[in-house]
């Protein structure tokens, strides 16, 4: 097989063993392969500043937020978030804010291209140094963007965990520049272990040094597991509830830091999660440079956008879609989405195996009359009439339906919308999302223009 383009360099990542497809008792977790891996690309992985982190929900919009504000003192920035909702290339951005120094899309693309070229090489040929080693496509993909960072010579990298902290084959930086934490949630306990306390173990495994550690809001247990982590490695821990208090002011989200510092929390990304994000972000970043004004750190936040986070793609009628798949993000969901249907509407719901579909469909029964479950693509195993018959244990089977086709679940939703104050929400997955982000834009099926 020949390489040629990045679509061919992802598609040929992804022929090889994918955790990220199987089922969680096919998995394995080390970081003696990755190690070595790294090693055959000469450590890339001690490149930079690394900001490290993990947790339930938010590391995504969290990892965007920190890049953002870096990037808008002036430092080129590395970032590395999984999974995507569009495309691959999602995963690895480099952002610069001097137009003169800032690299163009395709530079970038050209650069990653010829290190997936290196690593199939590597892989393929004879002798090559991979061959033996069988690398899986989270570890080629998390090596690949170590070799990114240090190709374009960023001076933060910032990090985000495939799955849990101590095990994932992002912990493999010595020495970081700071490690984050944004929440603790029951989930993979298959494959974390089951209970807070051991889910926040795997999680706060990611502290391996005397850098500080950014908490978010997180269970008293996680809380008692996280202090402990960082008193045995003596890193400071920032709990973001002593530091910083979130206020509203004409409507607008205020940060007030203990400190003296406020900062307005407004950003393109909607919902009150990502104004959480954006003050643990602005914890992490304000602590690291305490010298940066205000208005550098707001327009940071201002800059940050990732698909899928309750993302509006339409306002007539009002249409969502949210990755968000744990019981707490959904209701913070629904929450945030309220004022634009108060009389709720139609949820499109689409989860894979492993998830708490009991919890997230208890939340969106509360407030959806009508469901539309749709399988979230191929990539994972999904069961769509086992979700379905947990709906109907809260609301009539006749208001819930099975439509496998993203764009087909996308206009029967529309279609649904016949009453004032209803809307629709698409929420269970990354994967959900990305189908229907595509199905709205390749389909012709938004007419709101100024909301694609």
């Amino acid at each position: 097989m020949q390489i040629l383009t990045l679509d061919q360099g992802f598609a040929w990542i992804e022929s090889l063993t994918n955790f990220e497809r199987k089922t969680p008792a096919a998995r394995e977790y080390r970081l003696d392969r990755m190690l070595s891996v790294l090693s055959v690309l000469h450590n890339p992985q001690r490149h930079g500043k690394t900001i490290h982190i993990a947790g339930s929900k938010g590391k995504g919009s969290t990892a965007a937020f920190i890049a953002q504000q870096l990037a808008a003192i002036g430092y080129r920035v590395a970032v590395y978030a999984s999974p995507h909702v569009l495309h691959y290339r999602e995963r690895f951005q480099i952002l610069q804010k001097d137009p003169n120094k800032r690299l163009s899309e395709d530079q970038i693309d050209t650069l990653l291209l010829h290190i997936i070229q290196k690593m199939h090489h590597e892989t393929n040929s004879e002798g090559g140094k991979l061959s033996l080693l069988q690398p899986t496509t989270f570890e080629l993909l998390t090596a690949a963007f170590f070799c990114l960072a240090r190709e374009t010579n960023s001076d933060y990298v910032v990090l985000e965990t495939g799955l849990g902290g101590r095990l994932d084959a992002t912990n493999v930086v010595p020495q970081v520049a700071a490690h984050v934490c944004t929440s603790i949630e029951n989930e993979h306990s298959d494959i974390l272990g089951t209970g807070i306390t051991n889910i926040a173990t795997e999680k706060a495994g990611i502290i391996r040094s005397n850098a500080p550690t950014f908490i978010g809001n997180i269970p008293k247990q996680a809380k008692i597991v996280f202090d402990d982590r960082c008193a045995h490695f003596s890193s400071k821990a920032f709990h973001i509830s002593d530091h910083v208090t979130i206020q509203t002011e004409k409507t607008k989200p205020i940060a007030v830091f203990h400190s003296g510092l406020q900062l307005n929390l407004e950003s393109k990304m909607l919902g009150k999660m990502q104004t959480y994000n954006a003050a643990l972000a602005s914890l992490v970043v304000h602590t690291l440079h305490p010298e940066i004004e205000s208005d550098i750190l707001e327009s940071g936040i201002r800059n940050t956008f990732l698909p899928g986070r309750l993302q509006a793609i339409s306002q007539h009628p009002p249409i969502f879609i949210d990755c968000a798949h744990t019981a707490d993000s959904v209701r913070n969901s629904i929450q945030s989405i309220q004022p634009a249907m108060p009389n709720g509407g139609t949820a499109i719901f689409g989860a894979v195996e492993g998830k708490n579909i009991q919890a997230m469909a208890l939340e969106i029964s509360k407030f959806f009359q009508k469901i539309i479950v749709c399988r979230p693509g191929t990539f994972k195993t999904s069961n769509p009439q086992a979700i379905a018959d947990e709906f109907c244990t809260y609301l009539p089977r006749e208001n819930v339906i099975i439509v496998e086709d993203a764009a087909q679940a996308l206009h029967t939703a529309m279609a649904n919308c016949t009453s004032n104050g209803t809307g629709v929400l698409a929420c269970g997955s990354f994967y959900l999302a990305g189908l229907l982000l595509n199905a709205a834009r390749h389909n012709d099926l938004i007419k709101d223009s100024a909301c694609r």
